[in-house]
């Protein structure tokens, strides 16, 4: 996958989640930002369903940033541009020879 640098004129968060015990024998789940970087942005496919009374909606983006080799599906992005918060489903590792990852995530379901 080609792309330029200037194509990367998105701005973003890659956050982990992190749990913390509550004091109580549970965990607190919290996002923790793991860095802020550069993205180009693309809308791929977007839907709606019916959950019982309420319609749904439910988008696919591919994200792409410069390569990194600890981004993981577990991770989430947050685009700061729009506000969003997404589930990263899936991380196409190309390897250290990549310059780029290509990040497919999904918008409008539980993260």
């Amino acid at each position: 996958m080609k792309f330029r640098p200037g194509e990367l004129d998105q701005r973003i968060e890659l956050q982990k989640e992190v749990r913390t015990p509550d004091g109580q024998g549970g965990f607190t789940k919290v996002w923790k930002t793991q860095t802020e970087v550069w993205a180009h942005v693309r809308p791929l496919r977007g839907k709606e369903r019916q959950n019982g009374d309420r319609t749904q909606a439910e988008g696919g983006y591919l994200v792409v940033i410069r390569y990194r080799s600890d981004v993981n599906e577990t991770w989430r992005v947050k685009w700061l541009g729009m506000d969003r918060v997404m589930n990263l489903t899936f991380a196409q590792d190309g390897g250290k020879r990549s310059a780029y990852l290509p990040l497919e995530c999904s918008r409008g379901v539980a993260t």
